[in-house]
């Protein structure tokens, strides 16, 4: 199926995420960047499936560029990279720009998990 625009491939791309087929949702969201380079879903879902195969410098990456075009949630998530990674004043960092955008979300999360 040839898709026209990326909103498609990132929908799929997120299924496949949620089976754990992350190599191949990885290649969707790369294909629906390469057609809408300013795809936020894309960009967020990237970092999280570079975060869970542990490619942590491009996790980070891309959830920078999900942070430039909409903050939330992406702070939590490169927070919790930037953790995983060892780089615990810059998760603190992130941590702290949730708290201070986003308090109602930050409570939800502790309340509810992410």
């Amino acid at each position: 199926m040839l898709w026209t625009n990326g909103t498609g491939l990132s929908e799929i791309g997120h299924e496949k995420y949620k089976q754990y087929q992350i190599k191949e949702a990885i290649s969707d969201y790369r294909q629906a960047l390469a057609l809408d380079s300013k795809n936020l879903i894309a960009y967020y879902y990237l970092g999280e499936a570079e975060a869970w195969r542990m490619a942590y410098d491009s996790a980070i990456f891309f959830h920078t560029k999900a942070i430039g075009m909409s903050h939330n949630p992406g702070y939590f998530d490169r927070g919790r990279t930037f953790y995983y990674k060892g780089d615990y004043e810059k998760a603190l960092n992130d941590f702290d720009q949730l708290i201070a955008k986003e308090k109602k979300f930050f409570l939800s999360v502790l309340r509810y998990g992410p």
